[in-house]
């Protein structure tokens, strides 16, 4: 089984598969990166070759990457051979996941979407949640992998597209990201005019209409000065992405397009780095007041 992309997922991903007995090869282009793979028991590949790999699971920043990766594989003969699984939880864009998983089907490997849903300590406690695309054959054979990564419950969609998954994820995060945003400004309209954050982040938390919706993100803007598990960057990438989507169908998406300018504005102010409640810093700075108990620092 070869692991490929071992950062903040990546890693905690091929850690659970060593546990689970699985004799595991890990890429990545960094050595430190490397070196954690092999003080967790991996083996580390001298070249890219994945010929003799019977899986492959493919966790990287985004679909530009994942397309170069194949890209380059397929140039020097090194794609694994028919009959391969690859299971990609990149959390790409819908055209890219779709040409990738295109171009692997076309070498004869079963290819199977799952952008996945959860952060680095998900992934190490085998908590992680998918959505799934992929021709049916594939998806089943890939099951016991997905179900090792994310529990029984693992599956949160399935569809016969890869594309459909990607852009099933693309849609949750961006109401997570607009609801976030949302969060913040309304906390900072009431406290613009006297009502304490406190008592606002309590009234929404509870309220009958938003229980249990918003939640969670609510505790983190109020409570925490955290800036969530996503970079701010790769949030603006899904946004665009979701953005381009609602164009090539012609369809007015003015809030997504709204929060995606949000967040492109937080980007350039702030720089990257996490997450989500970094657009919310943005309008702090905006309104030069806070929306929460504390703030992070600029940057």
């Amino acid at each position: 089984m070869h692991v490929v992309g071992l950062g903040r997922i990546g890693l905690p991903v091929a850690r659970r598969l060593i546990e689970a007995s699985h004799a595991v090869t890990a890429h990545d282009v960094v050595s430190s990166r490397r070196r954690a793979a092999q003080q967790a028991g991996a083996s580390t590949a001298r070249t890219s070759s994945m010929a003799d790999a019977d899986v492959v699971i493919t966790a990287l920043p985004d679909g530009a990457t994942l397309i170069t990766h194949i890209e380059v594989l397929a140039s020097e003969g090194a794609l694994p051979g028919q009959g391969t699984l690859w299971i990609d939880l990149t959390s790409c864009d819908p055209d890219s996941g779709e040409a990738a998983t295109e171009t692997l089907v076309a070498h004869g490997i079963q290819a199977v979407a799952a952008p996945l849903a959860g952060g680095p300590s998900a992934a190490g406690a085998g908590q992680l949640r998918f959505h799934v695309g992929g021709a049916a054959d594939a998806i089943a054979r890939a099951a016991p992998y997905l179900a090792l990564l994310g529990g029984e419950d693992a599956v949160l969609f399935t569809d016969p597209r890869p594309r459909a998954a990607y852009l099933a994820k693309l849609l949750v995060n961006g109401v997570w990201f607009a609801h976030a945003a949302a969060i913040g400004e309304a906390l900072l309209i009431g406290s613009r005019h006297g009502i304490e954050r406190s008592v606002l982040g309590d009234l929404l938390r509870h309220h009958p209409a938003l229980r249990g919706v918003l939640e969670g993100t609510l505790r983190d803007l109020v409570d925490s000065a955290d800036g969530g598990p996503f970079e701010l960057e790769r949030i603006v990438d899904q946004l665009r992405a979701l953005v381009e989507a609602a164009d090539r169908s012609a369809l007015t998406a003015p809030l997504t397009v709204a929060t995606a300018r949000l967040h492109q504005d937080a980007l350039r102010q702030l720089g990257p780095g996490p997450g989500e409640l970094r657009a919310i810093r943005h309008l702090e700075l905006l309104a030069d007041r806070t929306a929460r108990t504390t703030t992070p620092a600029d940057g």
